[in-house]
């Protein structure tokens, strides 16, 4: 269950990042205090950033969110829990290539007008 719900997170979260990129990379580009490392050695924006934004995309989370920071006050280790530690843009980079494999997979263009939906 943990799973599918870390699932709708990122892809809630790569939504909300593809959508507003023009912006959120030109903080990553130009300032070091908005950019965070990934445990791959790739670029996220900060942990409080990225959990202040799927606090408002995921209702559910935000009930969570208090308990899970009494448990664990480290903002990084709360986004590795959540499969949030990745690079947005590589992130990206497979999506767009998993749904150019699939786009004649009538649920791949399902899901895509919904994502095309949500991100009007």
């Amino acid at each position: 269950m943990l799973d599918s719900f870390n699932l709708n997170l990122k892809d809630k979260w790569l939504d909300y990042y593809q959508v507003n990129r023009s912006w959120i990379k030109v903080l990553l580009e130009e300032n070091n205090d908005f950019s965070s490392t990934t445990s791959d050695d790739a670029i996220r924006p900060r942990a409080w950033f990225i959990l202040g934004v799927i606090s408002g995309l995921e209702p559910n989370l935000k009930g969570l969110l208090p308990t899970l920071c009494k448990l664990n006050d480290d903002e990084d280790d709360l986004i590795e829990a959540l499969g949030l530690d990745f690079d947005p843009e590589k992130e990206l980079d497979k999506r767009s290539k998993t749904q150019s494999n699939s786009s004649n997979d009538p649920d791949a263009e399902y899901l895509n007008k919904i994502r095309q939906e949500h991100n009007s």
